[in-house]
């Protein structure tokens, strides 16, 4: 004689239900931000140099000739005229060598300096309580990491200058 049971919705077998997946935290990579510095560094001066030839030729340009290309429309349009886009870029390589660096440095220095103050903050703090808490930095702690960034990036920032 077979029984019959009242109709009870089967639960999935413990081995196919699904777990939480938490999302892995965010890589702290400080070679991120030395690459992104370095690469900002770089766009920084390929945007700012044509500026800056032009400053410096409206500089050295003798003040007698007054003409329209003492202005600096007029001295970009003279060097695109004459030189082309890539007399824009001349002596480009200089700058770029020089500010790439200390760009990368800064940003470098800075996250550097940020994880100081994060461990500093969190000091006293278990494993766990670190983990269930996100940390985001007062505006006091942000300008300690900004100030802790200021020392590497003089290193690099003074001989350059120096030579400039």
């Amino acid at each position: 004689k077979l029984e019959t049971k009242p109709n009870i919705p089967a639960s999935p077998p413990p081995a196919l239900e699904e777990k939480a997946v938490e999302p892995s935290p965010k890589s702290e990579s400080a070679l991120k931000s030395f690459i992104s510095g370095g690469v900002g560094g770089a766009c920084c001066v390929l945007v700012g140099h044509p500026l800056d030839l032009v400053k410096v030729r409206m500089q050295t340009a003798s003040a007698g000739a007054a003409t329209s290309s003492n202005s600096v429309f007029g001295m970009l349009s003279n060097t695109l005229r004459k030189e082309g886009v890539r007399g824009l870029y001349r002596g480009v390589s200089a700058p770029l060598t020089a500010v790439s660096p200390m760009f990368a440095v800064s940003f470098w220095s800075y996250d550097i300096g940020q994880r100081m103050v994060k461990a500093y903050g969190q000091r006293g703090l278990t494993e766990e309580e670190k983990s269930l808490q996100s940390y985001s930095l007062s505006m006091k702690e942000m300008c300690m990491a900004g100030a802790i960034s200021a020392i590497p990036t003089t290193g690099i920032t003074a001989p350059t200058e120096r030579i400039k």
